[in-house]
């Protein structure tokens, strides 16, 4: 037996200079030394600065544009322009992940009720009345919506509520995992699956959900984190019972194909 196999040692991975470039970008990306709709220096420029051919300096910014931190626009005036990461990229891999293990849309709305409740309790304690002013002007642009008879818009307003909440914690990291879990969620609150489904009036829904939402913020304000929880956390599960009634088994797969 070599000593590789008797140690157990993996094979170290040679990066290739392509992959080493577009490392060196990246890097200069998340670092924020290239900002978000920058122009990355021509590929003549690039090539000299690197000290690497045209193919290989393509191979790096095709690994890029895999990651959606460039996109390369063609033509005379064309060339690679900076995005910066943002919450829908890892989304839509976060949904490719469920999609291949089969997961139901109802799975997806049970996460985001284990992550609500105890995000109040935290606004409550932490944020205290400061975080009413945030949620009461989502709220304010939801009944605008309404008045409007514009479902989706006031679906994107009780999004931004959602994530207001877990926002006002101050956690980054949670505040990620909540857009990701949104992103996926509320594709089915399209226009077509709400007008198909016999279980829910969109209006009345709607309204339903903004006076939730309003009288949470009554509880914030009142300082009770325990009933604010518990009112949150009953809330959700009400939604669920309705919104699954007769969809529990739909897969996110549904949703995002």
């Amino acid at each position: 037996m070599n000593k590789r196999a008797e140690l157990n040692i993996s094979p170290i991975k040679v990066l290739k200079k392509s992959e080493l470039i577009a490392r060196e970008l990246r890097n200069q990306i998340i670092r924020g030394d290239l900002q978000e709709g920058d122009s990355l220096p021509s590929e003549a420029d690039l090539i000299q600065q690197f000290g690497i051919s045209r193919p290989t300096l393509r191979e790096a910014l095709r690994i890029l544009e895999a990651d959606a931190l460039v996109t390369v626009r063609r033509g005379s005036r064309g060339g690679p322009v900076v995005h910066l990461p943002g919450p829908e990229i890892a989304a839509r891999h976060f949904g490719l992940v469920l999609q291949a293990q089969d997961t139901e849309l109802s799975d997806v709305f049970r996460a985001r009720q284990l992550i609500e409740p105890p995000a109040v309790r935290i606004v409550v304690e932490e944020a205290g009345k400061n975080a009413s002013k945030v949620l009461r002007e989502i709220t304010q642009q939801e009944w605008q919506a309404l008045e409007k008879s514009d479902i989706m818009l006031q679906t994107h307003y009780a999004t931004r509520f959602h994530e207001g909440i877990v926002s006002l914690t101050g956690n980054k990291t949670l505040l990620l995992i909540m857009k990701i879990l949104n992103d996926v969620y509320f594709k089915h609150m399209s226009a077509e699956y709400m007008a198909t489904s016999p279980v829910v009036d969109n209006t009345k829904a709607a309204r339903l959900s903004i006076k939730a939402h309003e009288h949470l913020i009554d509880l914030i304000e009142a300082g009770d984190p325990d009933a604010a929880t518990a009112y949150w956390r009953d809330h959700l599960a009400r939604v669920r019972k309705i919104l699954f009634k007769q969809h529990e088994s739909m897969r996110v797969i549904d949703v995002l194909d």
